[in-house]
């Protein structure tokens, strides 16, 4: 071993979800991986390799192994995360695996520590661990492979709880928040740009960015609005994002009559997406679990970058959002299928502007001050390194 190999921490991210892909946590892993490359800790240089099955993009300062897409099949994909994983251990010899979720990353995972005596932490964010909880041998498998993960990494405290809820012992799990990378924000955005091509000026402005899935609630949204704008006709939704439960959507719309007040924006990102929080008055997505599908909301980003851009939310008291949001502090949080809650909340933010602001204030504080991902990196490093 030379001299700079052993000032060298190497850390293999291995992840099948990594941008392009869109979602919390191809979002996260591309964040943690970006925050601790290049890092230093005492003596030690910290290195970040990235193992993913999904592809392409470049522009990273850390080196991306990408598996072929054909080979990126459900169950199947495990065996080429498995090969490129094993070439990247003989090839490196990381001192640590950084898994970016349990199923397809921990059975690879698990395999390696046995083979190369590596160890390995696990992210776990809510979803994956839901489906998987309910007993018998599926819960036995999750039980085993997270019991011999180093140390499981919990995205918020409802998600340390479904954990728990498997039978892992308290003191293995440690909650570490998601966290937003506020360098990649221009939060002198204007809401201009919006404003003059969707005809805003004079509205009040109800916003959601999400992929468009069954439990972000967009659905319990438009069944309020139908409530609400003969009251208040100058409102207009704008939905960001997209996804299978889109046409659902759109028909639901047609079905209400709301197609004047509900515009449906597609994926927006970048510079545009800025934009169009600072174009918003109101974040709203009333989140709810859905138990049949294993869904819910590990934790929520976009009720913090909506915070950091001033807006109040309106929450689904539900999954991992009691860590994101804070009631009555940053926004409100509500029984995620009660109308006549969210509609009161609603009301309340629209027609008191003192409110909307003070509550905005608060949410960017608190993001600036307690999710900024640069504290996030320090605390996963503290758990890789010690």
């Amino acid at each position: 071993m030379t001299e700079e190999e052993d000032k060298t921490f190497k850390i293999l991210l291995l992840t099948a979800e990594f941008p392009p892909q869109i979602g919390g946590i191809a979002t996260l892993t591309s964040q943690v991986a970006r925050e601790l490359h290049g890092k230093k800790r005492g003596d030690k240089n910290i290195r970040v390799h990235v193992v993913t099955s999904v592809g392409k993009r470049e522009g990273y300062d850390f080196p991306v192994t990408r598996t072929p897409d054909f080979l990126n099949l459900k169950y199947l994909k495990i065996l080429p995360l498995l090969f490129a994983t094993v070439y990247a251990c003989l090839k490196e010899r990381p001192d640590r695996i950084l898994l970016g979720k349990w199923t397809h990353e921990a059975f690879v995972g698990f395999l390696l520590k046995k083979v190369f005596r590596i160890p390995y932490l696990t992210f776990v964010h809510g979803s994956e661990i839901l489906k998987f909880s309910g007993g018998g041998i599926k819960t036995s498998v999750v039980k085993k492979l997270l019991n011999e993960s180093e140390k499981v990494i919990a995205v918020s405290s409802y998600t340390k709880g479904l954990v728990a809820n498997v039978g892992l012992a308290e003191q293995k799990v440690k909650v570490v928040n998601n966290a937003l990378n506020l360098d990649s924000y221009d939060r002198t955005a204007s809401g201009a740009y919006w404003d003059e091509k969707l005809a805003l000026e004079g509205k009040t402005v109800l916003l959601t960015v999400s992929r468009l899935v069954r439990r972000k609630g967009h659905d319990v949204v438009f069944d309020t609005l139908y409530d609400l704008v003969a009251d208040h006709p100058d409102i207009v939704y704008l939905i960001a994002g997209d996804g299978a439960y889109r046409a659902e959507l759109e028909n639901k719309v047609e079905d209400l009559g709301l197609d004047e007040f509900v515009r449906f924006l597609g994926f927006v990102d970048g510079d545009s997406l800025d934009q169009l929080f600072a174009a918003g008055d109101v974040f709203i997505m009333p989140n709810r679990v859905e138990v049949g599908e294993g869904d819910v909301e590990g934790f929520g980003l976009s009720f913090l970058e909506a915070n950091l851009f001033g807006l109040p939310v309106i929450a689904g008291e539900s999954g991992g959002t009691v860590d994101a949001v804070v009631d009555e502090e940053t926004g409100f949080l509500v029984e995620p299928t009660s109308k006549s809650e969210i509609k009161e909340k609603l009301v309340k933010l629209i027609e008191d502007e003192k409110l909307r602001n003070k509550l905005g204030r608060q949410g960017r504080e608190r993001v600036l001050d307690q999710f900024n991902s640069a504290r996030q990196a320090e605390e996963i490093l503290e758990l890789l390194i010690g």
